[in-house]
């Protein structure tokens, strides 16, 4: 797989930036959604560069099959993780789509993404692997990202939905008789660590 920072392959011949682009959206934890977006709009950016990207949005919804709001909602995190910056803001009185340029962040590594090796998570309570669950709210015009999807498995479902007795409750009450400091009270470097960790296989 192609590490998203290397700009040059091992023979040194430059890696286009949509192929680049492309391996960081897989591996990225992000809603469907926001991923589906990423991935069709690359297809209208320059090839090298990422430059000059203009699908418009009615257009990513016909080939996302998306509706308009979870469309802007993916560019509002495109936006926000640094990814695409808006270099124009179209008219629709003109008939203007805006035109982005996509960006690969130079701190893509701290963002929530699998591993090289796009294996499974372990659980931070039982130890058990799963897939981790990609999520990301905007609040605020802010993207933020809910850890306990990336750091606990689901929990089994019963004859009423899920069990009240997640991973993540278990853990969240181990921490509460401790006294230690519950995961959304977590500084977020701290809660990266636990991420890392979960992972267990860093680029």
């Amino acid at each position: 797989m192609i590490n998203p920072g290397d700009t040059v392959d091992s023979k040194g011949k430059p890696i286009p930036f949509v192929f680049r682009w492309r391996s960081l959206v897989r591996v990225l934890l992000f809603e469907t959604s926001v991923k589906a977006v990423a991935l069709v709009a690359a297809e209208y950016a320059d090839y090298d560069t990422g430059a000059n990207c203009r699908p418009g949005n009615d257009a990513l919804m016909r080939e996302t099959s998306l509706g308009d709001r979870s469309v802007r909602n993916a560019w509002s995190v495109l936006r926000d993780a640094k990814m695409a910056e808006r270099v124009h803001k179209g008219s629709s009185y003109k008939g203007e789509c805006d035109v982005y340029q996509l960006h690969i962040p130079e701190n893509w590594k701290g963002y929530p993404i699998l591993g090289p090796n796009r294996g499974a998570f372990s659980c931070q309570y039982c130890g058990g692997e799963f897939n981790p669950v990609g999520n990301c709210v905007i609040k605020g015009g802010r993207a933020s990202a809910k850890f306990e999807k990336f750091l606990f498995c689901p929990a089994p479902r019963g004859a009423n939905g899920r069990d009240a007795d997640s991973c993540y409750r278990l853990w969240s009450e181990r921490q509460a008789n401790g006294g230690a400091a519950g995961l959304d009270a977590m500084p977020l470097v701290e809660r990266f660590e636990l991420f890392r960790k979960a992972r267990d296989d860093d680029w």
